[in-house]
């Protein structure tokens, strides 16, 4: 899968906040586009870091949003794909009567890229509405197979679509690898990528350490 500086300033308290490693603070990691000094530090290989899980992310996403103060109207995961088991994690979030983007990529354990966006709250409403005429996403997840008590395979499908509409929770999945018969993953890939390309780039950045 091919997805095709504009920065979110922190406050000297969340910047404290964000000083360690851990599954909340990668949570924010997602709620914000701007690097921290702990970006290049995720990976597979450090002791309290994280690695994407769809299922988890969705769960655990709206306690942090709500503990800074951010309002969450939606979430998209896509992940494992590609060569490198490369995710693709995109939050949703009002600002000034908008709504912000914020992506990560995260191939093989590590954040390799940040970028962010402003666009409008019809736009993202469009975005979501042709997200789902693809048929792409169903309601309910992929059948397991034979292992039917085992803990669910995070391989088992690509893509999380949530949305958080006042008290009303929607949450989709799919597969792009494998799509149903009636689904146009290509036509979904297109929509995504009309996103990705009004998103700026944040982080690697020139001179950061």
């Amino acid at each position: 899968m091919t997805l095709s500086v504009i920065w979110f300033f922190f406050s000297k308290d969340t910047l404290q906040t964000q000083d360690q490693l851990s599954r909340e603070n990668f949570f924010r990691e997602i709620l914000y586009a701007k690097a921290t000094k702990n970006t290049h530090l995720f990976d597979d290989y450090t002791k309290g870091s994280y690695h994407v899980n769809k299922i988890d992310v969705y769960q655990g996403l709206p306690t942090i949003a709500r503990k800074e103060g951010v309002k969450l109207h939606g979430l998209i995961v896509i992940g494992p794909v590609d060569v490198l088991w490369a995710y693709y994690v995109l939050a949703f979030v009002e600002e000034k009567e908008k709504i912000r983007v914020s992506h990560l990529t995260m191939p093989h354990a590590r954040i390799t890229y940040k970028s962010t966006g402003v666009i409008d709250i019809n736009d993202y409403r469009e975005m979501m509405s042709d997200l789902k005429k693809t048929r792409v996403l169903k309601k309910e997840l992929p059948a397991k197979g034979k292992c039917e008590t085992c803990e669910y395979p995070e391989w088992h499908y690509e893509v999380l679509v949530v949305e958080w509409s006042g008290k009303k929770t929607e949450a989709l999945y799919g597969k792009i690898k494998d799509p149903a018969p009636d689904a146009n993953a290509d036509l979904f890939l297109e929509t995504l990528n009309r996103i990705f390309s009004r998103l700026d780039q944040t982080y690697p950045v020139e001179g950061m350490k």
